[in-house]
């Protein structure tokens, strides 16, 4: 599936609206209603990659910030480097366990700051007393559903030469490697780690767009009493849609991204 996406909206969405609208098959109030949210924002979908460099190129010439990719070419966040345990030098990072590996700081292209948001629909059993059409009573047992909204915050790390990005989930990693600087929470350890990573990888680009707003898209799980839902490393995926659309834009002067498919061409 080949996807369009906008990263950047130029003019007044009031009276420049209408002609995107027009490209994409959408109205103008759906083009208003995108540029409220956060870009890069999915906008055209096909199996056609004519198709698809056909819309790419009509939002280029109409002067907006636009790109493409192949949905192939998305990483899941479940198949990402797992930064649990971790070592900070001055030379880069190391992930310690089953994927052991290292990192040079010269080596992150780009360090994304994300809240990921999982709406939890909670079922509890509870027994209420309901009168009968003989003036008594029944208690009745049945199941009463809350929704709940847990966020955690996510670190991401994407590298060059094609390798896979690293996760550094805020509840997943265990925080030992910072030392002395530790602190009493992992809200605050992880802010320590982010603050490290954007220190000294000094030629990566940083964005926290997604943590100062929230995705487009979260999670949902389903809790039957008062446990906790499973712990995920992976979000949605169109979320890690659009974390790769994110940093194909951020870094589209560095090294192009995208692989087309075998007997493919890339977007134009």
């Amino acid at each position: 599936m080949y996807v369009v996406a906008l990263a950047h909206f130029e003019g007044d969405p009031t009276t420049d609206a209408p002609a995107l609208a027009s490209l994409l098959g959408a109205s103008a109030y759906d083009v208003r209603l995108w540029l409220k949210g956060l870009l890069p924002r999915v906008v055209f979908r096909s199996d056609s990659l004519h198709h698809a460099s056909s819309v790419l190129s009509g939002m280029i010439r109409l002067g907006h910030g636009a790109l493409a990719c192949h949905s192939s070419e998305v990483v899941p966040s479940a198949s990402m480097v797992r930064v649990r345990r971790f070592l900070l030098d001055d030379l880069g990072i190391s992930a310690d366990g089953p994927e052991s590996d290292s990192v040079g700081w010269q080596d992150i292209r780009a360090v994304i700051h994300v809240v990921q948001r999982t709406t939890v629909d909670r079922t509890t059993r509870e027994r209420v007393v309901l009168p009968t059409t003989r003036g008594g009573a029944v208690a009745v047992d049945r199941d009463r559903t809350n929704h709940e909204h847990d966020l955690e915050h996510v670190l991401y790390m994407f590298l060059r030469e094609a390798r896979r990005p690293w996760c550094l989930r805020e509840r997943d990693a265990r925080y030992i490697g910072l030392g002395d600087r530790m602190g009493a929470t992992s809200r605050e350890n992880f802010e320590k780690v982010l603050t490290l990573v954007r220190a000294r990888a000094t030629r990566a680009r940083f964005d926290d767009r997604f943590a100062l707003g929230e995705m487009p898209v979260s999670r949902n799980v389903a809790v039957r009493g008062a446990g906790q839902p499973e712990p995920t490393l992976s979000m949605p995926r169109e979320s890690d849609l659009i974390l790769h659309l994110l940093v194909t834009w951020l870094t589209r002067d560095m090294a192009a991204p995208y692989r087309a498919p075998p007997g493919e061409h890339p977007f134009g």
